[in-house]
């Protein structure tokens, strides 16, 4: 039997192995390695980051019964895909060194995993130590490297099964994670071109960051100049459509004051691109009402309809913003001097449509007269005597016309000033005419100055064709360009571009 002097040099030569391999692992992984010296052995413990290579995920599906990890039975749901992370909660390795230990005496090892099911650790756990048994040397740093890769060394299934609380656990820890990574890493700011820490950077959801200045100096501006539809990811590299935060992005990033003015411009830009939806003539109200058609529609009785402010509850006439005065009654001509002169001719010049909603609104003869009494008797008959009505585009020779040729001598008059007034606002609303079209959508003025035959307009955001005034799908609005037979405007999509 060997002497105890050599049975004591031996256990003291291992202890100093093993030291030295402790040392080391506490070296290398100082936040996640401790251990201790207990009577005649060292006990301590290590907790491994799981994290997926790069390109690859951890798939987490989510299910009832408390069967971690483990495939499910025939005939059993296997609940909804949830989430896929990159990093895992780490898995506790509890060791125990003996005084026999790196090359007589296997050590002793205990897993702890809140995402593996205990049949699967205990397996692993062999693995391991069979791994000591065929090297039979300092095995440790081995086995941290064999956890690291644990899906593919424990043979994990794919996607993993876990309850709900631990996949949100899971949720919680790689968001954890991220954060951190992106805290402690250098980001070229796109806007300013400085490299700045994740920690002085904001990201969007998109994933591109910005230094807080820029990205906070830049949605200020757009916000508080109501530029929303700028309001999106500045970098170019978000294509093909350019994230654009919501209002809950925007209060965490910029604060309340600024998100609150958000959301009222928002609603204001969805209220007006709302066809359906005037503003309370109140002076001290002018909220938004609710009509039960649009402005222009053919099917409104008289020109107006009632509509009744969400606000104060004041129940008005759409067409002369008065007390709704029924459906039956005409509208009562404005008091306004000034909106009469316009009133009448728009009437005398406009075009036979125009002048038929007029006399729905005010009544025929209630409008004629007060054309008689602003232009004279001569401007019902040109009125009456103009062009083809059926041509909306030629112009008419009009009571205006007539009395500006008559009056050029006579300048200083009263009337000649308030005909050359009349003519200004009677060419302006010939160039509308002559030059837009309205949204098919919103009823919106949109004029085309350049560009292909699909628009989209300004207000609603909607899309139709120019040429004849279709909406257009938003998915695939040039769709309506390619079906051959099922569309007039087929291969019309530049037609007129050179014109225009």
């Amino acid at each position: 039997m060997p002497a105890i002097a050599e049975i004591e040099a031996v256990a003291t030569n291992h202890l100093a192995e093993q030291q030295e391999e402790l040392l080391a692992l506490e070296a290398i992984y100082p936040d996640r390695f401790n251990y201790r010296y207990h009577i005649d052995r060292n006990i301590g413990t290590a907790h491994v980051f799981v994290v997926a290579e790069d390109g690859e995920w951890w798939n987490i599906v989510t299910r009832n019964a408390d069967r971690k990890g483990k495939e499910p039975e025939l005939g059993e749901a296997t609940g909804e895909m949830v989430l896929q992370v990159r990093h895992m909660p780490p898995v506790r390795i509890d060791f125990t060194l003996p005084p026999g230990y790196p090359y007589s005496t296997p050590p002793t090892v205990r897993l702890e995993c809140e995402w593996i099911d205990d049949d699967a650790l205990r397996a692993t756990e062999a693995l391991l130590r069979d791994a000591w048994a065929k090297e039979r040397d300092m095995i440790l740093f081995s086995w941290l490297d064999m956890l690291a890769d644990i899906r593919s060394f424990a043979q994990l299934t794919d996607p993993l099964i876990v309850s709900n609380e631990i996949a949100w656990s899971i949720r919680s820890f790689d968001q954890m994670v991220r954060e951190a990574d992106f805290a402690r890493t250098l980001y070229p700011c796109p806007v300013c071109m400085e490299e700045v820490r994740g920690s002085d950077c904001l990201r969007l959801a998109c994933g591109h960051a910005f230094c807080a200045g820029c990205l906070t100096g830049y949605f200020s501006l757009m916000i508080q100049e109501g530029r929303l539809a700028s309001l999106q990811c500045p970098s170019i590299e978000c294509q093909p459509e350019p994230h654009k935060p919501d209002e809950p992005e925007l209060r965490y990033l910029l604060g309340d004051a600024l998100a609150d003015r958000y959301a009222q411009l928002q609603t204001q830009r969805s209220l007006e691109a709302d066809p359906t939806i005037v503003w309370c003539p109140r002076p001290t109200c002018q909220g938004p009402a609710h009509c039960d058609a649009t402005v222009g529609d053919p099917n409104r009785r008289n020109g107006a309809m009632l509509a009744v402010c969400n606000q104060c509850y004041y129940s008005f006439c759409t067409g002369c913003n008065r007390g709704w005065h029924g459906p039956v009654s005409k509208c009562r001509l404005p008091d306004d001097a000034g909106i009469q002169v316009d009133l009448a001719d728009e009437y005398a010049s406009g075009y036979q449509e125009e002048r038929r909603k007029l006399e729905q609104q005010y009544g025929r003869h209630t409008i004629r007269k007060l054309v008689r009494a602003q232009l004279g008797d001569d401007a019902i008959s040109d009125a009456d005597d103009g062009c083809d009505d059926d041509d909306p585009r030629k112009p008419r020779k009009t009571a205006t016309d007539n009395a500006v040729q008559e009056n050029e001598t006579a300048a200083s008059s009263a009337r000649p000033r308030r005909i050359g007034r009349i003519a200004a606002r009677r060419e302006t609303r010939k160039w509308i005419h002559e030059n837009t079209k309205r949204c098919p959508q919103c009823r919106s003025q949109i004029q085309k100055w350049h560009g292909c035959n699909r628009m989209q307009c300004f207000v609603c955001k909607g899309h139709f064709c120019w040429l004849c005034l279709k909406l257009l799908p938003i998915t695939d609005p040039y769709s309506h360009y390619r079906s051959q037979g099922e569309s007039k405007c087929a291969g019309l999509l530049f037609l007129g571009v050179d014109e225009t």
